[in-house]
């Protein structure tokens, strides 16, 4: 009989409000494809480059570290480096919504492989990175 082999997933997690970051984790955790590599006082790109991940998802607000230009600079960056990877970024479109337009623009001009509202249920998540990287 032959078994189902689980392909398993590689994340990186560049996110700074840790409820948030932490709540991504517990998500993932329960999913036996995932394997979560938190960004945590270092670059998102690193993380990625070292285990070799396949998507990296990466909120974007108007703090320094995680405003647009940063985010769309470290894609730049990981696109050169580690072409394979997926890059997703999460906004909260209500506390920033011009943000949310330009992170909208960036999907549409294919400048970033996908974008979810921060507000996004657990289990539309865990669909959403599936289907954007298999």
């Amino acid at each position: 009989m032959l078994g189902v082999m689980t392909v398993l997933i590689k994340v990186a997690i560049a996110v700074q409000y840790g409820l948030l970051r932490d709540g991504i984790r517990y998500a993932l955790k329960d999913c036996e494809n995932f394997i979560c590599y938190p960004v945590i006082n270092c670059d998102p790109v690193d993380v990625c480059i070292t285990n070799s991940v396949d998507i990296l998802v990466s909120e974007v607000s108007f703090f320094e570290g995680e405003d647009f230009k940063t985010r769309m600079d470290e894609v730049i960056k990981l696109r050169k480096v580690l072409p394979g990877c997926k890059s997703v970024f999460l906004v909260d479109k209500n506390s920033f919504r011009d943000l949310a337009g330009k992170v909208e623009f960036a999907k549409e001009s294919e400048s970033i492989d996908g974008f979810l509202y921060t507000s996004v249920e657990t289990n539309q998540f865990i669909d959403y990175l599936n289907s954007i990287c298999c």
